[in-house]
């Protein structure tokens, strides 16, 4: 259905890559799935079904092959054009075999998604909030720790409350690094430690600083796990760029 005149930089799933896929990590197979799960969700709903979904950073420029219906969620761009109309997210829309589908500009946030069937859907519309969508977010848009296995690690472990934590340069749908210009955290010793199983949002403590698993990663990590994300604030990360600000709240 989709014919990329621009590909960007975008990942293309079937429906049943959308969501994680859990019980395999004994075999060493992550759960993987769409890095923002609680936005292809809300497509689904709207859409009444499961669909493929195009997830990208870089804005792909698109004809569609065949009629059908689509949704867009996630970062929202400045403008979106379908044939000239601009079009809104978090609504279904029906596009025609030959349309072609622009994006201007990303206004925040990192991942986009396209989500689409060749079946014609009846249009919905969801008018809510991100946080009325995602009731469980902390108002503040601070990414909630709880301490991990090797916490005790640490030898400055309030360091990670501090507010010019950064997205460093090295981002995937593997994880993403954690850069900071003033105090670093530190391990209390550089002793070597028997791999363990890790899990989405695992921080792990690395030579190079510290580094948080995502939905795409390894099943078993060498490093301290100092720290890790809630389950509900996993679609938020992944909704951080190379150089985004990101402030923590260590939960009790």
């Amino acid at each position: 259905m989709l014919k990329f005149i621009k590909k960007g930089m975008s990942n293309l799933y079937q429906p049943d890559e959308c969501l994680p896929v859990y019980g395999e990590q004994h075999r060493g197979l992550s759960p993987k799935g769409v890095m923002d799960q609680g936005a292809y969700n809300e497509a689904c709903v709207l859409l009444g079904m499961k669909a493929r979904c195009l997830e990208f950073s870089l804005a792909p420029e698109i004809e569609f092959s065949e009629a059908g219906s689509i949704v867009l969620t996630g970062a929202p761009h400045q403008s979106v054009l379908l044939d000239g109309e601009a079009l809104s997210f978090h609504k279904v829309y029906h596009v025609k075999s030959g349309q072609v589908l622009r994006f201007s500009q990303r206004l925040r946030g990192f991942r986009t998604y396209l989500t689409y069937t060749n079946k014609i859907t009846e249009c919905a519309f969801d008018p809510s909030s991100y946080l009325e969508r995602n009731p469980q977010a902390d108002a503040q848009a601070y990414i909630r720790l709880m301490k991990g296995p090797e916490f005790a690690k640490l030898a400055n472990p309030k360091v990670i409350l501090d507010r010019d934590w950064q997205v460093g340069s090295q981002l995937s749908p593997m994880g993403m690094s954690l850069t900071k210009w003033a105090k670093k955290l530190k391990l209390k010793d550089q002793q070597n430690m028997i791999s363990s199983a890790v899990a989405d949002g695992t921080m792990q403590m690395t030579p190079s600083g510290p580094f948080i698993l995502l939905r795409h990663r390894q099943t078993i990590g060498g490093y301290p796990r100092i720290f890790n994300v809630i389950s509900a604030d996993i679609d938020l990360l992944a909704q951080f760029g190379p150089r985004d600000f990101i402030r923590f709240k260590l939960l009790d």
